[in-house]
């Protein structure tokens, strides 16, 4: 067993030192970056770890449900969406605006899809208003077409989300 050198704490700690005393305790053909790339290295896969369930690459939101209608949105699913829709749905298309039953709200939708089928679809800002007001803005991009979505929704029993609102604005 190699026994450590006694540090004398009367002379002054300069670099020649410290690096005698790193030779004695290490050895000559220590590699200190090395050693420093490797802790960094650690420290990363650490943090990396401990946020892995943090953060994902699409912006992760506190309700899942809003998760759930960006990606209906996503892949043209009027079905999927209507499962979110309140009994009476107020759907804004351009100019055109109209009150809509749940059912009559998810045709409106299929055609809108069918029309203008979509190639991606972008979360730009959601959160919750001081009414408890629900929303999602975003970016819808068809093949011909680029909208701006506003799907606006209250909680209703359950913590469930109930979209009252959705308004498709041409860019």
């Amino acid at each position: 067993m190699k026994k450590l050198p006694v540090f004398n704490h009367s002379k002054a700690l300069t670099k020649k030192s410290c690096n005698n005393l790193k030779k004695k305790v290490f050895g000559s053909k220590f590699d200190y970056h090395g050693l420093m790339k490797s802790l960094i290295c650690i420290i990363f896969v650490i943090f990396g770890i401990t946020n892995n369930g943090q953060h994902s690459l699409t912006t992760e939101s506190p309700f899942p449900q809003i998760d759930q209608i960006a990606l209906s949105l996503k892949n043209s699913s009027s079905k999927d969406l209507a499962q979110f829709f309140d009994s009476s749905v107020e759907i804004k298309l351009g100019e055109i605006r109209g009150d809509y039953s749940k059912s009559q709200a998810e045709i409106v939708m299929r055609d809108f899809f069918k029309k203008f089928p979509a190639v991606s679809f972008l979360v730009l800002q959601q959160g919750e208003s001081a009414e408890k007001i629900r929303y999602i803005i975003g970016k819808y991009q068809s093949k011909t077409d680029s909208f701006r979505i506003l799907v606006k929704g209250k909680s209703k029993v359950d913590d469930q989300l109930k979209i009252y609102g959705l308004e498709f604005s041409k860019e």
